[in-house]
């Protein structure tokens, strides 16, 4: 068995925290948008992949056969962070919580950002509603024409 792989490439880290006996599966992620500062496109996750693909082929740190993955969270991403929901204020959301809110656990509606650990949501019949944060279980972007318009004119300046 092999140790733990690190490897660094153009300021990436891939990590294996477990080492892989018979067939290993191997993910790489391309972070999230805020860290990436701008939308990840199908073309640069194939990059990414032939790229820890030659790294992995030369320092053969894994014992056996793998399979690599690369991806990214995608235009629908989840809102995970704070940062996460007012960057994307504006744009339609699902959010599902683990414990009910107003009497219902499942939430559609205009991403309004976050605050001290509340994110808000204005909700399809025009109320506003304030999530915890700690309490979400799942929120994600709903893919739209205007996410898309606004995905596609980030840069890593914005």
């Amino acid at each position: 068995m092999s140790a733990p792989a690190e490897i660094a490439s153009n300021g990436m880290i891939f990590t294996s925290n477990s080492p892989c006996a018979a067939k290993c599966s191997l993910r790489v992620s391309t972070g999230p948008l805020s860290m990436i500062a701008y939308a990840v496109k199908r073309k640069d996750c194939e990059a990414i992949s032939h790229a820890v693909g030659a790294l992995l082929d030369v320092n053969d740190p894994i014992t056996g056969a793998w399979m690599l993955e690369v991806s990214s969270a995608g235009i629908d991403r989840p809102l995970t962070r704070v940062k996460d929901w007012n960057r994307f204020a504006g744009h339609q959301a699902r959010v599902e919580m683990v414990v009910p809110v107003d009497g219902r656990k499942r939430f559609t509606g205009i991403v309004l950002g976050a605050h001290a650990g509340y994110g808000r949501l204005r909700l399809d019949d025009g109320g506003d509603v304030a999530l915890p944060l700690t309490d979400v279980r799942r929120a994600r972007l709903v893919l739209t024409d205007a996410l898309i318009e606004f995905t596609s004119n980030l840069t890593p300046t914005n």
